[in-house]
């Protein structure tokens, strides 16, 4: 909306800023997640489908703590901090998939 709907003017800067970029995807992506948290919608899809929908957060999480790195401009310990953590969360979560279907 700053910019009027001057699409190439928008194009050339999500590319020169690819920050904006991910920002942007994370929320698209956690958006289903949003609509779909509460009781009445997990009994209406089942929950099966909802865990299926839930299981974005995987992609999600690494594109949103990226788009805090990139964001920030000085200090960079405390989006590598986050994306440390996550990056262990989900190598755990990869391992124990991985040996509990070589069971």
């Amino acid at each position: 909306l700053d910019h009027f709907f001057n699409w190439e003017f928008i194009l050339k800067d999500i590319y020169k800023r690819p920050f904006i970029t991910l920002g942007f995807l994370s929320f698209v992506l956690i958006l289903p997640l949003a609509i779909t948290s509460n009781n009445n919608v997990i009994k209406k899809l089942t929950y099966n489908t909802w865990k299926k929908i839930h299981r974005l957060i995987y992609f999600i999480a690494p594109l949103a703590t990226l788009h805090f790195y990139l964001i920030t401009k000085s200090d960079k310990t405390e989006p590598i901090i986050y994306l440390v953590i996550i990056n262990l969360l989900l190598a755990f979560r990869i391992f124990h998939y991985f040996t509990k279907n070589l069971k």
